[in-house]
C-alpha cells in the first residue's frame, strides 16, 4: 500500500498534537509538514516534550508548506481560520478540517451560530462532517 503524505496545520495546538500522536502509530502515514504560526521555526518537541527524539519536521508557517507530493492536509486550526487557509491548499490535496468552519451546511445558520459570516459559503454544501 502507498504511504500517505500528510500535513498537519496547527500542530502546536492540542488537536494537532493529538492527531499527530494518532497518525504516528499509523503504518501508512508519513508526516510531510507541521505548521504553527507563533511557534514556526521550532521543533515540535519545544512545545510538546513528549515528541522529543522523533524524526519530525520542524514547525513552519502555513505559507512555507511545499505541497508537492502531499496527499492530505489536516486543519487543526482555531475557529474561523480554516476558511482563510483553505484557498491556499492545492485542489489535489484532500482536506480534513477538524475545526467548526465547515461543520454547518447553511451560511445563515453558520452566521447565527458563530456570530460572523462565513467567507466561503459556496463550499459549505460540499463539505462532509
Amino acid at each position: 500500500m502507498k504511504h500517505i503524505q500528510a500535513v498537519i496545520m496547527g500542530a502546536s495546538g492540542y488537536t494537532g498534537a493529538e492527531l499527530l500522536r494518532l497518525l504516528l502509530a499509523h503504518p501508512y502515514v508519513r508526516i510531510a509538514g507541521l505548521t504553527a504560526d507563533s511557534q514556526a521555526g521550532k521543533p515540535l518537541s519545544d512545545v510538546f516534550p513528549h515528541f522529543r527524539g522523533m524524526a519530525l519536521p520542524d514547525l513552519m508557517r502555513p505559507n512555507e508548506v511545499e505541497w508537492n507530493g502531499v496527499d492530505v492536509a489536516f486543519l487543526c486550526l482555531p475557529h474561523g481560520a480554516s476558511q482563510h487557509v483553505l484557498p491556499t491548499i492545492p485542489d489535489s490535496v484532500t482536506v480534513i478540517d477538524l475545526s467548526a468552519d465547515f461543520r454547518l451546511k447553511d451560511a445563515d445558520v453558520y452566521a447565527d451560530w458563530y456570530g460572523e459570516n462565513h467567507t466561503m459559503p459556496e463550499r459549505l454544501a460540499d463539505a462532509a462532517y
